[in-house]
């Protein structure tokens, strides 16, 4: 028996044998986007300790991951894509081995009505994780209002704390490709609501390939962010490329599109936090409770998440932000989940 950065590993290079905390028994619906098959999916996780991949035919113990098709299009306007960033067909443009069945996944049932169906089912059971626009969400709410309460949490990938835009100069991409979507969340949903937005994934969550200096040289964070950096990208090519499952081996596929480029002079994901801050609470270190809106009609923030810090509207606190993250944690799962044996029960 050994250890990767804290996590037990036996000798087939699988994690030992536990069993999972109360916090890995928790139920979840997952709502995403992709950036070219116009649809988006809510799955829903049972619990049983781990989160698997779906698109990984006969490697996850041949469990069916439940896939629901949702909104083709945004509330308003035609959202943005991003085959910079996840490729054109949204998983990294690369041959799958063995094409899954889409059929076994892919449900009759629309995601909207499925989101409405089994929140009314299991009223405050249920976690929502949003890692993409919130059209699906949004749609819930307004075709069924008891939504708002029946979901126990809502935590959200999304949204910029800082006024820093990823696709705009103003705006994130979540939350610009659908800002009414956003809008109608935060203003009506009756659960917690937790974001983890942009800033804090840049500022404290990327693996560097280069000072980012030359970037952002007016930045007055700017030896702060490398002091919080996670680790260096040579950590996620050496350590978490080198890992030798199916999952770890899929995941580097996927993300050759964003290994390839640097636009940002770094890499990092944004959507794996979240979900394991939605996996383990714990990851988020440091919160703040504040009122929040989106702008729906600046010409050059539309999309922007507006963050009330110094109390100016005088609003009760609607959000929850995550502005810290304890890296070591989040390593240790994303360790953890490269190394899971998702063949066995």
């Amino acid at each position: 028996m050994n250890k990767v950065s804290g996590v037990n590993i036996n000798s087939e290079g699988f994690p030992a044998p536990y069993d999972p905390p109360p916090w890995k028994q928790e139920r979840w619906i997952v709502v995403d986007g992709t950036s070219k098959s116009r649809w988006r999916k809510a799955a829903a996780l049972q619990p049983s300790g781990t989160i698997g991949v779906m698109k990984f035919p006969g490697r996850n113990g041949n469990r069916i991951l439940p896939v629901y098709r949702g909104a083709s299009e945004s509330i308003v306007q035609t959202f943005k894509r991003a085959p910079e960033i996840h490729g054109s067909d949204g998983f990294g443009d690369f041959e799958y081995p063995d094409t899954p069945d889409v059929a076994s996944h892919l449900q009759q049932e629309h995601a909207v009505n499925f989101l409405t169906r089994i929140t009314r089912e299991n009223p405050g059971e249920l976690t929502v994780l949003s890692l993409g626009p919130m059209t699906n969400v949004a749609l819930a709410i307004r075709m069924d209002p008891n939504f708002c309460n029946n979901v126990k949490h809502i935590i959200i990938m999304g949204g910029n704390s800082e006024g820093i835009g990823n696709v705009t100069a103003g705006a994130e991409f979540n939350f610009y490709c659908d800002p009414e979507a956003a809008h109608i969340c935060l203003h009506n949903m009756k659960c917690p609501i937790t974001i983890f937005p942009w800033e804090t994934a840049f500022n404290h969550c990327r693996l560097s390939y280069v000072s980012h200096h030359r970037h952002y040289p007016s930045d007055p964070h700017f030896l702060e962010s490398l002091v919080f950096t996670i680790f260096k990208v040579e950590w996620r090519i050496n350590i978490l490329g080198a890992i030798k499952s199916p999952q770890a081996e899929l995941m580097t596929k996927v993300e050759r599109p964003l290994l390839k480029q640097k636009s940002y002079g770094f890499w990092g994901r944004c959507d794996p936090i979240a979900a394991a801050i939605a996996v383990n609470p714990q990851v988020a270190t440091v919160v703040s409770e504040r009122y929040a809106t989106v702008e729906l009609h600046g010409s050059a923030t539309r999309g922007a998440l507006v963050i009330d810090h110094l109390n100016k509207m005088d609003r009760e606190p609607n959000v929850t932000i995550v502005t810290r993250v304890d890296a070591e944690l989040y390593k240790s799962m994303l360790l953890e989940a490269f190394v899971f044996d998702f063949s066995k029960k």
